[in-house]
């Protein structure tokens, strides 16, 4: 009964899911919004691939002091994710993500926003597959009316 029952148990983890590439792209989008709500420039652009290209053509490094900017002249600020698309082609990826970034007020939740703190953003995003991970290579955003 015993061996019975590990032959069950082995043959059932030989068969577990494996994380899909778009679930690793979400999580690595994921981290990056959970590091801007910690104000964490360089936790925003981690998993940025050394020849990334941000808003207005910038570099890493531009792109990474940006944000430090950003962040000490906003206070505090809340970024919530709206709407995450992913589009997986081999080792590339698109990805659309719809964030409200609310400054001044604390939200716990979408619902809290009111116009007057909040901007929604629309990020393009292109990802590619390297030494295993995905890293952003691109990322621009666009601001886009609440919904």
């Amino acid at each position: 009964m015993t061996l019975a029952s590990l032959s069950l148990l082995a043959a059932s983890t030989s068969h577990c899911k494996k994380t899909s590439d778009e679930d690793l792209i979400k999580a690595t989008i994921r981290r990056a919004i959970e590091a801007a709500n910690e104000k964490r420039s360089g936790g925003v652009v981690e998993d940025a691939a050394e020849d990334f290209v941000g808003p207005q053509k910038m570099n890493l490094g531009d792109t990474r002091r940006m944000l430090i900017g950003f962040f000490f002249r906003k206070g505090w600020v809340k970024a919530v994710e709206r709407d995450l698309t992913v589009e997986v082609e081999g080792e590339t990826a698109k990805a659309k993500l719809t964030v409200a970034v609310a400054e001044g007020n604390d939200v716990k939740a979408v619902e809290d926003l009111v116009p007057t703190n909040a901007t929604m953003l629309e990020v393009d995003m292109t990802l590619a597959k390297i030494d295993g991970d995905w890293k952003f290579k691109t990322g621009d955003y666009r601001r886009v009316g609440l919904k």
